[in-house]
């Protein structure tokens, strides 16, 4: 009785079938992430504190000279603009309102590009919040350092600054007001990413490039690299990257963001389907008992035929087979467990470290893929052994039963067997007394029992 692809065919399928069940199904249904999961997922936060006191902080302004000025309404004090995406649960809002002191070192100064003056000054607490939101929280800043102001004014025309008097007196600030950005940012997500773009738009977009704490990572081809080259960015031979420093350009922004919104959301899901997984449903769902039941059912009327011409072989009793079901069986599933929560904890530090190329949902299946290859060649390989192994431990079993107590050693004699198996070849065993079939490790077994072993136990019968 040599074992054959019929063997252990069904029930490599069978292994493949709970691997799937269990593992990759839910997995691959973590990967389609609703439209509603990535608007909840880490996104942009601005965090200001509104002035309650603006219509003094306006009377002052116009006594200055400031014609135009904002509204009341509109004056804050910006404490996090984080183009980055946040985990805008996870931050509590400072309540209560917060009066700054009049000897808090203010000046007057204009600000950016677009005309702004402001009214700079000092505070503490909100250098520490602002500290927290980047260190704690993960957000992002444009700028090398945080200074708290009020904008006045866009348009200063005919105030001579040098000669404004600062404001001195006391600012009073309303609790945190903090913002998802989410509904500006779609609208330019969705005015910038449908237009035609560059490459590098393009790359970012569909995960080819990803930009991360200064760096673009991700596959580079011409093209991408002249737009990253014209954006300033430097090219790090050793590593393969880009390097970037300063604020990115809107449209290269918005891709960041939207990519790192989806990428986030995916994540998000990723870890929760692997942490959810049940691999004790691998017994519940399992068929195996009954297919190594019909295993050794064709096995033994094989083994009767055999053995016909020389004597009449006992009834295999419907107990004796199902215990031997059983505890292959059993065995069996402890394997695909173990090889289970292998795969998990792999995939987990994938997920956890980023590890999937672009942060593609394609990588990501492409991933999962390859580890269910693995999986089936690892079936495969179970299967095999384990049919292979029942097979030798039932014709011990059986031999012996019928008075049979040696054997000859029967091997395939080809270039893949083993040297310590062929040199057994044609030697005499008794089932009681294993062979070593290991000189290195000392380890014995029977034909059949080592790993991949395709030698035979031919039966003598004195």
């Amino acid at each position: 009785m040599v074992l054959k692809p019929k063997d252990y065919k069904a029930i490599e399928k069978e292994i493949n079938r709970l691997f799937w069940e269990v593992l990759f199904k839910p997995i691959v249904a973590a990967l389609e992430v609703p439209d509603k999961e990535i608007k909840n997922a880490k996104a942009p936060l601005y965090v200001c504190r509104p002035v309650i006191n603006a219509d003094q902080i306006l009377d002052w302004a116009k006594s200055q000279g400031f014609k135009s000025t904002l509204k009341a309404e509109d004056l804050h004090v910006t404490i996090c603009h984080s183009r980055a995406g946040v985990e805008s649960k996870d931050i509590s809002k400072a309540s209560g309102t917060l009066i700054v002191s009049q000897s808090s070192g203010r000046y007057i100064t204009p600000l950016g590009d677009k005309g702004a003056v402001v009214l700079m000054f000092n505070s503490a607490l909100l250098e520490t919040r602002w500290l927290e939101l980047i260190d704690k929280h993960g957000a992002s800043w444009d700028y090398d350092s945080y200074h708290p102001h009020i904008t006045i004014s866009f348009d200063a025309a005919g105030v001579d600054l040098a000669k404004v008097r600062p404001y001195d007196g006391p600012i009073v600030l309303g609790a945190e007001v903090h913002q998802k950005l989410i509904s500006s940012w779609r609208s330019k997500i969705s005015e910038l990413l449908n237009a035609q773009g560059t490459a590098l738009d393009w790359a970012i977009k569909n995960g080819v490039v990803y930009y991360e704490d200064g760096l673009f990572r991700g596959k580079f081809n011409a093209a991408i690299s002249r737009d990253l080259r014209n954006i300033g960015a430097k090219f790090n031979p050793k590593s393969k990257t880009w390097s970037y420093s300063g604020v990115l350009p809107a449209e290269i922004s918005v891709a960041v963001v939207a990519a790192d919104m989806k990428y986030n959301a995916l994540k998000k899901r990723l870890i929760s389907a692997l942490d959810g997984v049940d691999v004790e449903k691998i017994a519940k769902l399992s068929r195996l008992k009954q297919m190594f039941g019909i295993e050794i059912e064709a096995l033994d009327d094989e083994f009767k035929k055999a053995v016909k011409s020389v004597t009449i072989a006992p009834n295999l009793t419907p107990g004796m087979q199902k215990v031997l079901a059983q505890d292959w069986s059993a065995n069996l599933e402890i394997y695909i467990k173990r090889w289970t929560e292998e795969n998990i904890l792999k995939l987990r530090q994938q997920v956890q470290a980023n590890a999937f190329a672009g942060r593609r949902a394609k990588a990501m299946v492409q991933a999962i893929q390859q580890d269910f290859g693995v999986s089936k060649n690892k079936a495969k390989f179970l299967a095999r052994q384990e049919t292979s192994l029942l097979m030798s431990k039932y014709r011990e079993a059986r031999y012996k039963e019928i008075g049979v107590s040696k054997y000859r050693w029967s091997g395939s004699m080809d270039e893949r067997e083993r040297h310590d198996h062929k040199v057994l070849e044609g030697e005499v065993f008794t089932w009681d007394n294993p062979p070593v079939v290991d000189r290195k490790t000392g380890r014995r077994a029977h034909p059949g029992e080592d790993y991949g072993c395709r030698c035979v136990a031919v039966p003598l019968i004195d």
